[in-house]
């Protein structure tokens, strides 16, 4: 593994935009033979206490553009958007791309294939190198397949999931495993688990009523909790999209500070 000085890029805020976003990077690793992982890394003045990896949803793929602020009240997903605030809360936050071999986006089969779990594996052993910190990952609607997927084949590389509006639901027609996260072997998960859900999500594959389900698969799970908040502010966009419950639209601070706070609870 090594990082490309030609794609690490360094760069300061505007200046109104400077004094309300942490610090901000955008840094590229080759995470296999001639495919590298571009994410943006975020940080606040004050030290991390631990590092998370966050993983969008749909197909992954982000803009990855150098002067995009993290900007919670407007964007698309929930994560990504909210990057930002989870600095604020004393971590190290990577929000990763799509892999460059792969520029239309991520599968679901992908994001469950051994491929992804490398390339995250090489994500998180980057940031502990470079901070000593425990590493965390973090998905939303599909990017909860990448994370519980990932958690279950790295083990001990990491050390927790967090999963929010999580796939449970799916066709048996599609290539999602059916139930989606509760398709995997969930009972292998041996990393603290914080799944939270929004009690009004009416996106049909992830219901907050799965939940409990989710909770009770997690037998090796040393430490786990489940949250459901509601509220928020009104619909702006699909049910299945950023902007709706499913995308905790208004409760972007709330949702945080769960995660936040669960991560260095540990």
């Amino acid at each position: 593994m090594r990082l490309f000085a030609t794609l690490v890029v360094s760069f300061a805020l505007a200046a109104s935009v400077a004094a309300a976003e942490p610090r901000q990077r955008v840094v590229a690793l080759e995470t296999r033979p001639g495919v590298h992982i571009s994410f943006y890394l975020n940080q606040s003045d004050v030290p991390p206490a631990a590092a998370v990896i966050l993983l969008s949803g749909g197909e992954g793929l982000l803009k990855m553009q150098e002067d995009q602020p993290a900007n919670p009240r407007r964007g698309g997903n929930f994560l990504v958007r909210s990057r930002g605030i989870l600095a604020d809360r004393g971590l190290l936050v990577a929000t990763v791309n799509a892999p460059s071999d792969l520029p239309a986006g991520m599968s679901s089969e992908f994001r469950l294939s051994a491929d992804h779990a490398t390339d995250l594996g090489r994500v998180a052993d980057w940031l502990r190198q470079q901070a000593g910190l425990p590493v965390w990952l973090a998905g939303t609607s599909m990017g909860t397949l990448s994370a519980a997927g990932a958690g279950i084949r790295l083990g001990s590389r990491i050390d927790g999931v967090v999963l929010a509006s999580t796939i449970t639901r799916t066709n048996p027609r599609w290539t999602i495993p059916y139930r989606g996260v509760l398709g995997l072997d969930l009972e292998t998960l041996t990393v603290p688990l914080l799944v939270v859900g929004h009690r009004s999500d009416s996106c049909w594959v992830t219901p907050a009523d799965d939940i409990p389900d989710l909770m009770e698969k997690a037998t090796a799970s040393p430490r786990k909790e489940a949250r459901v908040v509601s509220g928020g502010s009104p619909l702006e966009s699909a049910v299945c999209e950023a902007r709706s419950p499913h995308g905790f639209v208004g409760l972007e601070d709330e949702v945080v500070a769960i995660i936040a706070g669960f991560i260095l609870a540990r």
